[in-house]
């Protein structure tokens, strides 16, 4: 059945010498995921972004000679820089940047209502 994602707030992460046990698995099933959920969504067009939608970013590095893609866990460091237009306009900003569940991802929620179009995240 499909449960809506929330905040985690039972349990605990796993050590890394515990969750390496199961990284092949994750890493499979990971992929397979990405790959039905791109399959059902690649001719979406027109998506309708409602105010308050949250956007999840994620931080990474494109190596393009070796065509490798690394995490930059970054988050930590940029989070204050795009908070800054929020705490020097307070309630007036137009996005609200929070940190998410690791350091390298960030969330975007607008704060003014967005248009129709997903491209007006280029705001």
């Amino acid at each position: 059945s499909r449960q809506p994602m929330g905040l985690l707030t039972e349990g605990v992460p796993l050590v890394w010498e515990k969750a390496r046990r199961h990284a092949e698995y994750v890493r499979q099933h990971g992929i397979q995921q990405f790959l039905l959920l791109y399959d059902k969504v690649k001719n979406r067009q027109r998506d309708t972004l409602m105010w308050g939608d949250e956007i999840e970013y994620s931080l990474v590095l494109l190596d393009d000679t070796t065509r490798r893609v690394w995490l930059s866990l970054r988050a930590p460091e940029l989070l204050p820089i795009l908070e800054r237009d929020e705490q020097e306009h307070p309630g007036n900003a137009k996005t609200n940047w929070r940190p998410e569940y690791g350091a390298w991802m960030l969330e975007g929620v607008s704060q003014v209502p967005l248009g129709l179009l997903g491209g007006e995240c280029k705001r």
